[in-house]
């Protein structure tokens, strides 16, 4: 089973996309608060930097919330970058 992670349990207009794509790939809810059900393998991250105390070992994780506080702090993501050998503007 594959859950969407989303910052908000319930539905709000910024977070329309991340129903749209659980609706299409047919995918349960979770949030930091909110743990998917216990089938779920398979977690989509839509946007959410925190990690979840529900995390367990072998659920497979798409955008791990790691990976979105890296990307949402400009300096850190042109860093790791720069250190992956991406090109990037001089900064």
């Amino acid at each position: 089973m594959i859950s969407v992670y989303r910052k908000y349990k319930t539905v709000r207009n910024k977070d329309a996309s991340s129903i749209k794509l659980g609706n299409a790939i047919g995918a349960s809810y979770c949030s930091p608060g909110a743990a998917p059900p216990n089938d779920t393998r398979i977690i989509v991250n839509w946007g959410v930097s925190a990690i979840p105390k529900w995390t367990k070992p072998g659920q497979v994780w798409i955008n791990y919330p790691t990976s979105i506080k890296t990307s949402s702090d400009k300096i850190t993501m042109y860093s790791a970058f720069q250190s992956a050998g991406v090109p990037t503007y001089n900064w």
